[in-house]
Protein backbone atom coordinates (compact mmCIF):
# COMPACT_ATOMS: atom_id res chain seq x y z
CA UNK A 1 0.00 0.00 0.00
CA UNK A 2 1.47 3.57 -1.05
CA UNK A 3 2.00 5.63 1.45
CA UNK A 4 0.34 9.04 2.10
CA UNK A 5 3.79 10.99 1.33
CA UNK A 6 4.97 8.79 -1.39
CA UNK A 7 1.64 10.03 -3.37
CA UNK A 8 2.02 13.43 -2.27
CA UNK A 9 5.63 13.38 -3.93
CA UNK A 10 4.29 11.43 -6.78
CA UNK A 11 1.24 13.95 -7.48
CA UNK A 12 4.18 17.09 -7.49
CA UNK A 13 6.29 15.26 -9.87
CA UNK A 14 3.48 14.78 -12.12
CA UNK A 15 2.14 18.15 -11.94
CA UNK A 16 5.74 19.24 -12.97
CA UNK A 17 6.98 16.78 -15.61
CA UNK A 18 3.76 15.76 -17.51
CA UNK A 19 2.88 19.25 -18.97
CA UNK A 20 6.46 19.25 -20.43
CA UNK A 21 5.30 16.49 -22.24
CA UNK A 22 2.21 17.83 -23.28
CA UNK A 23 3.48 20.98 -24.47
CA UNK A 24 4.85 22.25 -27.56
CA UNK A 25 7.21 25.45 -27.10
CA UNK A 26 7.31 28.63 -29.73
CA UNK A 27 10.77 29.20 -29.44
CA UNK A 28 11.34 31.60 -32.49
CA UNK A 29 8.52 34.21 -32.84
CA UNK A 30 6.74 34.46 -36.12
CA UNK A 31 8.35 36.53 -38.77
CA UNK A 32 7.30 37.15 -42.15
CA UNK A 33 8.96 37.71 -45.66
CA UNK A 34 7.81 36.84 -49.16
CA UNK A 35 5.55 39.63 -49.68
CA UNK A 36 3.13 40.13 -52.65
CA UNK A 37 -0.05 40.92 -53.55
CA UNK A 38 -2.35 37.89 -52.92
CA UNK A 39 -0.20 36.72 -49.53
CA UNK A 40 2.88 36.31 -47.46
CA UNK A 41 4.98 33.84 -45.99
CA UNK A 42 5.15 33.37 -42.17
CA UNK A 43 8.10 31.79 -40.18
CA UNK A 44 8.75 30.56 -36.96
CA UNK A 45 10.47 27.66 -35.11
CA UNK A 46 8.89 25.10 -32.27
CA UNK A 47 10.16 22.55 -30.02
CA UNK A 48 8.63 19.16 -31.42
CA UNK A 49 5.15 19.74 -33.45
CA UNK A 50 3.34 20.86 -36.77
CA UNK A 51 1.35 23.89 -36.60
CA UNK A 52 -0.82 26.05 -37.68
CA UNK A 53 -1.72 29.91 -39.07
CA UNK A 54 -5.08 31.35 -38.46
CA UNK A 55 -5.62 34.85 -40.47
CA UNK A 56 -8.67 36.69 -41.05
CA UNK A 57 -9.52 40.93 -42.22
CA UNK A 58 -10.44 41.29 -38.55
CA UNK A 59 -8.67 40.35 -35.01
CA UNK A 60 -11.34 39.22 -33.54
CA UNK A 61 -12.18 36.78 -36.25
CA UNK A 62 -9.31 34.52 -37.16
CA UNK A 63 -11.99 31.96 -39.40
CA UNK A 64 -9.26 30.65 -41.87
CA UNK A 65 -6.33 28.84 -40.91
CA UNK A 66 -3.57 26.67 -43.33
CA UNK A 67 -1.70 23.95 -41.75
CA UNK A 68 2.29 23.91 -41.71
CA UNK A 69 4.77 20.92 -41.63
CA UNK A 70 7.62 21.43 -38.88
CA UNK A 71 11.19 20.53 -40.88
CA UNK A 72 13.80 18.46 -39.80
CA UNK A 73 15.78 22.01 -37.49
CA UNK A 74 12.58 22.71 -36.09
CA UNK A 75 11.37 25.25 -39.01
CA UNK A 76 7.90 25.77 -39.87
CA UNK A 77 7.47 28.14 -43.42
CA UNK A 78 3.59 28.48 -44.56
CA UNK A 79 2.68 30.80 -47.16
CA UNK A 80 -1.06 32.69 -47.09
CA UNK A 81 -1.70 32.65 -50.61
CA UNK A 82 -5.46 34.39 -51.82
CA UNK A 83 -5.72 37.44 -49.89
CA UNK A 84 -6.97 41.08 -50.85
CA UNK A 85 -4.51 43.82 -52.49
CA UNK A 86 -4.01 46.21 -50.52
CA UNK A 87 -5.37 44.81 -47.18
CA UNK A 88 -4.87 45.20 -44.16
CA UNK A 89 -4.97 41.20 -42.37
CA UNK A 90 -4.38 39.88 -38.98
CA UNK A 91 -2.60 36.21 -38.38
CA UNK A 92 -0.92 34.47 -35.47
CA UNK A 93 0.34 30.83 -35.32
CA UNK A 94 -0.16 27.97 -33.37
CA UNK A 95 2.19 25.25 -32.63
CA UNK A 96 0.74 22.58 -30.25
CA UNK A 97 -0.32 23.78 -27.09
CA UNK A 98 1.24 27.48 -27.77
CA UNK A 99 -0.37 29.94 -29.70
CA UNK A 100 0.71 33.43 -30.58
CA UNK A 101 -0.94 37.18 -30.38
CA UNK A 102 -2.20 38.24 -33.35
CA UNK A 103 -0.26 40.60 -35.50
CA UNK A 104 -1.15 42.35 -38.67
CA UNK A 105 0.05 43.20 -41.64
CA UNK A 106 -0.73 44.77 -45.12
CA UNK A 107 -0.35 43.03 -48.68
CA UNK A 108 1.24 44.53 -51.21
CA UNK A 109 -0.29 46.75 -53.73
CA UNK A 110 -1.21 46.67 -57.03
CA UNK A 111 1.03 49.28 -59.52
CA UNK A 112 -1.30 52.41 -59.16
CA UNK A 113 -1.93 52.49 -55.51
CA UNK A 114 1.31 54.47 -53.53
CA UNK A 115 3.79 52.69 -51.01
CA UNK A 116 6.93 53.28 -48.92
CA UNK A 117 9.92 50.62 -48.13
CA UNK A 118 12.85 51.18 -45.65
CA UNK A 119 16.31 49.71 -46.65
CA UNK A 120 19.46 49.66 -44.36
CA UNK A 121 22.27 46.75 -43.99
CA UNK A 122 25.10 45.06 -41.54
CA UNK A 123 23.20 44.92 -38.33
CA UNK A 124 25.96 42.13 -36.71
CA UNK A 125 28.36 43.18 -34.20
CA UNK A 126 25.95 45.33 -32.44
CA UNK A 127 22.25 44.44 -30.69
CA UNK A 128 21.84 47.79 -28.76
CA UNK A 129 22.53 50.03 -31.91
CA UNK A 130 20.45 47.39 -34.33
CA UNK A 131 17.81 47.39 -31.79
CA UNK A 132 18.16 51.31 -32.08
CA UNK A 133 17.97 51.60 -35.43
CA UNK A 134 14.74 48.85 -35.85
CA UNK A 135 12.95 51.08 -32.97
CA UNK A 136 13.02 53.79 -35.58
CA UNK A 137 11.75 51.97 -38.76
CA UNK A 138 8.89 50.25 -36.88
CA UNK A 139 7.71 53.84 -36.45
CA UNK A 140 7.71 54.76 -39.55
CA UNK A 141 5.12 51.73 -40.76
CA UNK A 142 6.28 50.58 -43.93
CA UNK A 143 4.84 47.91 -46.30
CA UNK A 144 8.34 45.99 -45.85
CA UNK A 145 11.65 46.20 -44.96
CA UNK A 146 15.27 45.34 -47.14
CA UNK A 147 18.01 44.07 -45.14
CA UNK A 148 21.07 44.08 -47.26
CA UNK A 149 23.18 41.91 -45.34
CA UNK A 150 25.49 41.43 -42.84
CA UNK A 151 23.09 40.24 -41.00
CA UNK A 152 25.61 38.39 -38.27
CA UNK A 153 29.25 38.98 -37.54
CA UNK A 154 29.56 34.87 -37.92
CA UNK A 155 27.31 33.08 -39.91
CA UNK A 156 27.56 29.72 -37.72
CA UNK A 157 26.84 31.09 -34.20
CA UNK A 158 23.46 30.17 -33.60
CA UNK A 159 23.34 33.12 -30.72
CA UNK A 160 23.96 35.38 -32.84
CA UNK A 161 20.92 34.90 -35.13
CA UNK A 162 19.01 33.97 -32.33
CA UNK A 163 20.26 38.09 -31.14
CA UNK A 164 19.47 39.06 -35.07
CA UNK A 165 15.96 37.80 -34.44
CA UNK A 166 15.31 39.23 -31.01
CA UNK A 167 16.21 42.70 -32.10
CA UNK A 168 14.16 42.44 -35.25
CA UNK A 169 10.95 40.86 -33.97
CA UNK A 170 9.43 43.72 -33.08
CA UNK A 171 9.68 45.17 -37.04
CA UNK A 172 9.31 41.46 -39.34
CA UNK A 173 6.23 40.28 -37.26
CA UNK A 174 4.29 42.98 -39.64
CA UNK A 175 6.59 44.08 -42.01
CA UNK A 176 7.90 41.45 -44.06
CA UNK A 177 11.70 41.79 -44.66
CA UNK A 178 13.26 41.00 -47.78
CA UNK A 179 16.84 39.51 -46.85
CA UNK A 180 19.94 40.41 -49.13
CA UNK A 181 22.67 38.45 -48.50
CA UNK A 182 26.20 39.37 -47.14
CA UNK A 183 29.83 38.26 -47.55
CA UNK A 184 29.13 37.31 -43.70
CA UNK A 185 26.09 35.32 -44.00
CA UNK A 186 29.23 33.69 -46.29
CA UNK A 187 32.32 34.22 -44.74
CA UNK A 188 32.82 30.56 -43.47
CA UNK A 189 32.04 29.49 -46.42
CA UNK A 190 28.26 28.01 -46.07
CA UNK A 191 25.18 30.04 -46.49
CA UNK A 192 22.86 27.79 -44.92
CA UNK A 193 22.47 29.17 -42.18
CA UNK A 194 20.56 32.01 -44.25
CA UNK A 195 18.93 29.04 -45.84
CA UNK A 196 17.64 27.94 -42.43
CA UNK A 197 16.53 31.48 -41.70
CA UNK A 198 15.18 32.70 -44.07
CA UNK A 199 12.72 31.52 -47.26
CA UNK A 200 12.95 33.63 -50.64
CA UNK A 201 10.92 33.36 -53.34
CA UNK A 202 13.54 30.97 -55.09
CA UNK A 203 14.19 28.90 -52.36
CA UNK A 204 15.83 26.07 -53.76
CA UNK A 205 19.20 25.75 -52.98
CA UNK A 206 20.85 27.38 -55.66
CA UNK A 207 19.05 30.19 -56.29
CA UNK A 208 17.95 31.00 -52.80
CA UNK A 209 19.99 34.16 -52.68
CA UNK A 210 18.86 35.69 -55.87
CA UNK A 211 15.29 36.42 -57.11
CA UNK A 212 13.02 39.46 -58.35
CA UNK A 213 9.70 40.62 -57.69
CA UNK A 214 7.28 43.49 -58.46
CA UNK A 215 5.77 45.64 -55.76
CA UNK A 216 3.02 47.90 -56.96
CA UNK A 217 5.13 49.86 -59.88
CA UNK A 218 8.39 49.10 -59.48
CA UNK A 219 10.73 46.29 -59.94
CA UNK A 220 13.17 44.99 -57.55
CA UNK A 221 16.02 42.63 -58.35
CA UNK A 222 18.17 41.05 -55.38
CA UNK A 223 22.09 40.06 -56.10
CA UNK A 224 24.08 37.77 -53.93
CA UNK A 225 27.80 39.24 -54.62
CA UNK A 226 28.81 36.17 -52.20
CA UNK A 227 28.62 34.30 -55.70
CA UNK A 228 30.60 34.46 -59.19
CA UNK A 229 29.03 37.61 -60.39
CA UNK A 230 31.45 38.03 -63.63
CA UNK A 231 29.79 38.86 -67.25
CA UNK A 232 30.41 34.85 -67.97
CA UNK A 233 28.88 33.74 -64.83
CA UNK A 234 25.38 32.54 -64.62
CA UNK A 235 24.24 35.58 -62.21
CA UNK A 236 25.05 38.26 -64.54
CA UNK A 237 22.91 36.63 -67.04
CA UNK A 238 19.89 35.99 -65.07
CA UNK A 239 20.53 40.05 -63.69
CA UNK A 240 20.28 40.83 -67.54
CA UNK A 241 17.23 38.83 -68.33
CA UNK A 242 15.65 40.58 -65.60
CA UNK A 243 16.74 44.19 -66.38
CA UNK A 244 15.68 43.71 -70.19
CA UNK A 245 12.24 42.06 -68.55
CA UNK A 246 11.63 44.90 -66.60
CA UNK A 247 11.61 47.54 -69.55
CA UNK A 248 8.75 45.39 -71.32
CA UNK A 249 6.38 45.66 -67.99
CA UNK A 250 4.23 48.93 -68.73
CA UNK A 251 3.03 49.33 -64.88
CA UNK A 252 6.81 48.99 -64.14
CA UNK A 253 7.72 52.77 -63.41
CA UNK A 254 11.10 52.24 -61.39
CA UNK A 255 13.82 49.50 -60.90
CA UNK A 256 15.89 49.13 -58.03
CA UNK A 257 19.12 46.99 -57.54
CA UNK A 258 19.77 44.95 -54.03
CA UNK A 259 23.21 43.96 -52.96
CA UNK A 260 25.06 43.84 -50.33
CA UNK A 261 28.36 45.13 -52.02
CA UNK A 262 27.88 48.85 -52.68
CA UNK A 263 29.56 49.45 -56.78
CA UNK A 264 30.60 53.03 -55.32
CA UNK A 265 32.01 54.19 -52.18
CA UNK A 266 34.88 56.17 -50.43
CA UNK A 267 35.24 54.40 -47.42
CA UNK A 268 36.84 51.49 -45.96
CA UNK A 269 36.15 48.59 -48.78
CA UNK A 270 36.19 51.30 -51.94
CA UNK A 271 39.17 50.14 -53.66
CA UNK A 272 38.75 46.43 -52.66
CA UNK A 273 39.52 44.17 -55.84
CA UNK A 274 35.96 42.67 -55.13
CA UNK A 275 33.97 45.99 -55.13
CA UNK A 276 35.90 47.47 -58.33
CA UNK A 277 35.39 44.47 -59.72
CA UNK A 278 31.65 44.66 -59.11
CA UNK A 279 31.61 48.17 -60.16
CA UNK A 280 33.11 47.74 -63.79
CA UNK A 281 30.79 44.23 -64.52
CA UNK A 282 27.48 45.50 -63.35
CA UNK A 283 27.26 49.94 -64.00
CA UNK A 284 27.67 49.53 -67.67
CA UNK A 285 24.50 47.39 -67.49
CA UNK A 286 22.31 49.21 -64.83
CA UNK A 287 23.42 52.42 -67.17
CA UNK A 288 21.97 50.44 -70.62
CA UNK A 289 19.06 49.38 -68.68
CA UNK A 290 18.08 52.59 -66.64
CA UNK A 291 18.11 51.44 -63.12
CA UNK A 292 16.78 53.81 -60.73
CA UNK A 293 18.51 53.33 -57.61
CA UNK A 294 21.15 50.62 -56.33
CA UNK A 295 21.18 49.85 -52.78
CA UNK A 296 24.54 48.78 -51.43
CA UNK A 297 26.23 48.26 -47.93
CA UNK A 298 29.40 46.74 -46.48
CA UNK A 299 31.02 49.98 -45.96
CA UNK A 300 29.13 51.11 -42.41
CA UNK A 301 27.65 54.44 -43.08
CA UNK A 302 25.85 56.72 -45.54
CA UNK A 303 26.75 57.67 -48.74
CA UNK A 304 25.03 58.93 -52.06
CA UNK A 305 26.59 58.87 -55.25
CA UNK A 306 25.52 59.60 -58.84
CA UNK A 307 27.21 57.87 -62.24
CA UNK A 308 25.45 58.32 -65.30
CA UNK A 309 21.98 59.44 -63.89
CA UNK A 310 21.57 56.43 -61.62
CA UNK A 311 21.49 56.77 -57.30
CA UNK A 312 23.97 54.75 -56.03
CA UNK A 313 23.20 54.11 -51.87
CA UNK A 314 25.01 52.82 -49.42
CA UNK A 315 23.41 52.46 -46.16
CA UNK A 316 25.69 49.99 -43.90
CA UNK A 317 24.60 51.50 -40.73
CA UNK A 318 22.72 48.91 -38.84
CA UNK A 319 24.37 48.50 -35.92
CA UNK A 320 27.90 47.36 -37.37
CA UNK A 321 30.71 49.41 -35.95
CA UNK A 322 30.57 52.73 -37.75
CA UNK A 323 33.51 53.35 -40.38
CA UNK A 324 35.21 56.71 -41.74
CA UNK A 325 34.10 58.23 -45.27
CA UNK A 326 37.46 59.93 -46.98
CA UNK A 327 36.82 63.68 -47.04
CA UNK A 328 38.50 64.11 -50.38
CA UNK A 329 34.76 63.37 -52.54
CA UNK A 330 34.98 61.64 -56.39
CA UNK A 331 33.47 63.15 -59.53
CA UNK A 332 30.73 60.68 -58.57
CA UNK A 333 29.89 62.26 -55.15
CA UNK A 334 26.36 63.27 -54.96
CA UNK A 335 26.39 64.36 -51.17
CA UNK A 336 28.11 64.77 -48.09
CA UNK A 337 28.17 61.20 -46.76
CA UNK A 338 28.05 60.58 -42.98
CA UNK A 339 29.24 58.34 -40.22
CA UNK A 340 26.52 57.58 -38.44
CA UNK A 341 23.61 54.79 -37.81
CA UNK A 342 20.99 55.12 -40.81
CA UNK A 343 18.35 53.76 -42.83
CA UNK A 344 17.26 54.82 -45.99
CA UNK A 345 13.29 55.67 -46.91
CA UNK A 346 11.81 55.13 -50.09
CA UNK A 347 8.15 56.52 -50.79
CA UNK A 348 6.70 55.37 -54.64
CA UNK A 349 3.76 58.13 -55.80
CA UNK A 350 3.61 57.20 -59.26
CA UNK A 351 6.18 58.66 -61.03
CA UNK A 352 7.89 60.02 -58.37
CA UNK A 353 10.48 58.10 -56.09
CA UNK A 354 11.18 60.54 -53.19
CA UNK A 355 14.33 59.00 -51.30
CA UNK A 356 15.10 59.94 -47.43
CA UNK A 357 18.07 59.15 -45.57
CA UNK A 358 17.69 58.80 -41.70
CA UNK A 359 20.66 59.13 -39.16
CA UNK A 360 19.84 57.50 -36.04
CA UNK A 361 20.90 59.39 -32.55
CA UNK A 362 23.90 60.97 -33.82
CA UNK A 363 25.08 62.41 -31.06
CA UNK A 364 25.03 59.52 -28.88
CA UNK A 365 28.55 58.60 -27.07
CA UNK A 366 27.36 55.24 -27.31
CA UNK A 367 30.22 52.75 -27.59
CA UNK A 368 29.48 49.14 -29.07
CA UNK A 369 28.31 46.95 -27.93
CA UNK A 370 26.03 49.81 -26.44
CA UNK A 371 25.74 49.34 -22.52
CA UNK A 372 22.00 50.00 -22.17
CA UNK A 373 19.37 51.63 -24.59
CA UNK A 374 20.43 55.18 -26.54
CA UNK A 375 17.82 57.80 -26.94
CA UNK A 376 16.29 57.39 -30.61
CA UNK A 377 17.16 60.77 -31.63
CA UNK A 378 16.46 60.38 -35.30
CA UNK A 379 17.22 63.50 -37.68
CA UNK A 380 16.95 63.60 -41.63
CA UNK A 381 20.60 63.50 -43.53
CA UNK A 382 18.93 64.01 -46.81
CA UNK A 383 15.65 63.92 -48.96
CA UNK A 384 16.05 63.76 -52.59
CA UNK A 385 13.00 63.45 -55.45
CA UNK A 386 13.36 61.45 -59.28
CA UNK A 387 11.20 61.14 -61.78
CA UNK A 388 10.94 58.00 -63.95
CA UNK A 389 11.93 57.83 -67.41
CA UNK A 390 8.65 56.53 -68.54
CA UNK A 391 10.81 52.85 -67.74
CA UNK A 392 8.05 50.39 -69.06
CA UNK A 393 7.19 52.32 -71.91
CA UNK A 394 4.87 50.88 -74.38
CA UNK A 395 5.96 47.32 -73.45
CA UNK A 396 4.00 44.14 -74.05
CA UNK A 397 5.65 41.78 -71.05
CA UNK A 398 3.11 40.61 -68.46
CA UNK A 399 3.58 41.49 -64.95
CA UNK A 400 5.29 38.95 -62.61
CA UNK A 401 3.17 35.56 -61.44
CA UNK A 402 1.60 36.52 -58.20
CA UNK A 403 0.43 32.65 -57.66
CA UNK A 404 -2.91 31.65 -55.56
CA UNK A 405 -4.18 28.15 -55.90
CA UNK A 406 -4.88 26.35 -58.50
CA UNK A 407 -5.54 28.44 -61.89
CA UNK A 408 -6.17 31.55 -60.08
CA UNK A 409 -2.93 33.47 -60.67
CA UNK A 410 -4.15 36.69 -59.50
CA UNK A 411 -7.20 38.69 -60.64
Amino acid sequence: MLSRRFLMVFTLVAMVVVPTFAHAAIDMDPYLTDLTRRGVTVIWQTTDADGKIFYGEKEEALDDWIDVRRDDEGFLRGKITCLKPNTKYFYQVQSGNDTSIAFPFTTAVEADTDFSFVVYGDSRSCPGDHGAIVNAIAREHPLFTVHLGDMVENELCTRQWLDFFRVENQLIRTSPEVPVIGNHETMLGSSAPFRRYWHTPDHDGDRTSMWRFQQGNSFFIVMDSSRPFGEESSQYAWVRRQLGLAQTIPSVKHCFVLAHLAPYSRSFHGRDSDVLAFRDTYAPLFKKYDVDVVFGAHDHNYQHNLVDGIHYIVTGGGGAPLRNVRRAPRSWTESTAEKTLNYVRVNVSGETLTVTAVGVYPNCPCPCPCAGPCPADCRGIEQFSLRNRDYGGAGAGSELPDPCTGDDSDD
